[in-house]
C-alpha cells in the first residue's frame, strides 16, 4: 500500500489549478478571452506561480525531451509551461492556440535540471 507523501492541501491546490485551466480554456473557446498569457491564468484565480521553461532546459535536448508528452492526436510536443506547486511539484501543460485548448501532460515531482 502506498501513501500520499505530501500535505493534503497540495491535492486541493492541484485541483484548484486544474479548475482554473479548465475555466480559462472554456472562456477562451467562448471568445471572452483573446489569447493565452500567464497573467490571464492569474486573472482567472490561479494562486500559484506559472512560467515557461528556462533557456538552458529549452536548449538541452535531453531535458527538453523529459518535458515532451503526447496530445490526444498522438503528436508529441514540448509542454513548456508549468504551474509551480509546493513541495517541488510541477504541473506541465501545453497551450494550443488553434483550438483554444490547454492540455495537462504531467503532474509530479520537479523534472531533472
Amino acid at each position: 500500500m502506498r501513501s500520499w507523501p505530501y500535505p493534503i492541501n497540495l491535492l486541493e491546490q492541484i485541483k484548484d489549478a486544474l479548475t482554473v485551466l479548465n475555466t480559462f480554456a472554456q472562456s477562451w473557446k467562448e471568445g471572452s478571452v483573446a489569447s493565452y498569457t500567464h497573467d490571464e491564468l492569474h486573472r482567472f484565480g490561479l494562486k500559484n506561480k506559472v512560467s515557461g521553461e528556462s533557456e538552458p532546459v529549452r536548449k538541452n535536448p535531453k531535458l527538453k525531451r523529459e518535458r515532451e508528452f503526447y496530445l490526444p492526436t498522438g503528436e508529441k510536443v514540448f509542454f513548456e509551461n508549468h504551474v509551480k506547486l509546493p513541495q517541488g511539484i510541477r504541473m506541465h501543460f501545453f497551450v494550443q492556440p488553434e483550438s483554444h485548448t490547454v492540455f495537462v501532460g504531467y503532474i509530479g515531482s520537479h523534472l531533472a535540471l
